[in-house]
């Protein structure tokens, strides 16, 4: 098990809420992502995942979210942002990725000691619909770049295991 995990969060059919899942597809290959560091899809259900989850160092969440910044841009949380700052944090879900890290590290004390970091692409709007819109289409490469370098600095900060 590797010690670090990204998540790939959203729903595909819905447009630009599934580009954590289309970051992670496109993560898998790219040739920069560090070995420390296993990615899966998540698919809506952040919950369902708290078995990856455990053991880990470091969770590592990409998700929509709903805000006044230009589509693509990538807004990064750390665990203490997350805890200082849930109702302010913008997100595309009715029970977003934020409160159920809350939740899985009450509920799981094995969870309790890993890092949870959230890297929420801003989007408009979702869609009923199985592609990206065209500002994210466009943008991906980017925000792609934006989310390998954020890993790179992260597995800096992991202790090897």
């Amino acid at each position: 098990m590797k010690p670090v995990l990204v998540v790939g969060l959203g729903n595909a059919l819905m447009g630009d809420d599934g580009i954590g899942q289309y970051v992670v597809d496109a993560l898998v290959r790219h040739p920069f992502l560090p070995q420390q560091i296993d990615v899966i899809q998540g698919g809506s259900d952040v919950l369902r995942l708290a078995g990856a989850m455990e053991g880990r160092d470091h969770v590592v969440i990409v998700d929509a979210m709903l805000t006044r910044d230009p589509p693509g841009t990538v807004l990064v949380f750390s665990q203490e942002e997350l805890s200082d700052r849930t109702p302010s944090v913008p997100h595309a879900h009715t029970f977003p990725a934020i409160q159920a890290i809350q939740l899985l590290k009450l509920t799981i004390p094995t969870l309790e000691r890993a890092q949870f970091t959230v890297l929420g692409v801003a989007v408009e709007r979702a869609t009923r619909t199985a592609r990206l819109s065209p500002q994210l289409t466009v943008r991906l490469p980017d925000i792609l770049d934006r989310v390998a370098v954020e890993l790179q600095h992260l597995v800096l900060q992991v202790a090897p295991t």
